[in-house]
């Protein structure tokens, strides 16, 4: 399961465990041209598998069940969001996906892993979350924003891309990312926990929507052959404590 060693909360002590440079700057994703035929190929390549800690050991196939879990975020959580939305000019999604980035750098202790992120639309764009310079939250926040533009830009990622990057099939997991993240936004707040069947999350290992305007909502779809619910609510807490 999930590890519980997670220090304070993330908006609070402002680091991505352990603070470092606090210089501003882009690495991968930004420096490459989303024109290029081979954005995509070239941004993933090296990227490794997300490796979570889970409850069951992984099937050799993927199950496509998905329990959910969900909560509302606690006022002060929601109102931190704001505040450093505000403060960066950065959508509260990007700090959303930043915040569960940090989490999962947490949870595995890898320094790059590639994550899936939406914007409410069905799509999920990859992104290579990079702790390997020790950035500080508010660089991370910055290099994550820029990745995620300049992937829009590139366009759709093509079907191939597996096999583009030389990723052998298996069917035990998704090829690219096992993890994703979304937001909707001025939305209301999310509903009560039911079975997700036939979501963009099918699948994966695990899947966070963050939604509302002013009482914001977290809903997490974990695969069910992989983790117990009890550990799904042990990671909503962790990302509120």
């Amino acid at each position: 399961s999930v590890s519980t060693n997670h220090r304070e909360n993330i908006l609070n002590d402002g680091s991505c465990e352990p603070v470092a440079n606090p210089e501003f700057g882009n690495k991968g994703g930004p420096d490459l041209d989303p024109r290029r035929p081979d954005y995509w190929e070239s941004y993933l390549a090296g990227a490794p598998a997300l490796e979570l800690p889970t409850d069951r050991p992984r099937p050799a196939t993927r199950r496509l069940a998905m329990g959910v879990e969900s909560c509302s975020f606690r006022e002060e959580l929601s109102d931190g969001l704001r505040r450093l939305s505000g403060e960066t000019g950065l959508e509260v999604a990007t700090v959303g996906l930043a915040v569960f980035s940090v989490l999962l750098h947490r949870y595995t202790a890898q320094d790059k892993f590639v994550i899936a992120t939406g914007r409410g639309n069905g799509q999920l764009l990859p992104v290579v979350a990079d702790f390997s310079d020790r950035p500080s939250f508010r660089h991370l926040l910055h290099r994550l924003e820029a990745a995620i533009c300049t992937g829009w830009k590139a366009g759709a990622v093509p079907p191939d891309l597996a096999g583009r990057l030389g990723i052998e099939p298996d069917p035990s997991h998704h090829p690219i990312f096992q993890v994703a993240f979304s937001a909707s936004m001025g939305e209301a707040p999310l509903a009560s926990p039911s079975v997700s069947v036939g979501t963009p999350a099918t699948g994966l290992d695990l899947y966070l929507e963050l939604a509302g305007s002013s009482q914001l909502s977290l809903r997490l779809h974990y695969n069910q052959g992989l983790f117990e619910r009890g550990t799904a609510s042990r990671l909503l807490n962790h990302l509120q404590q």
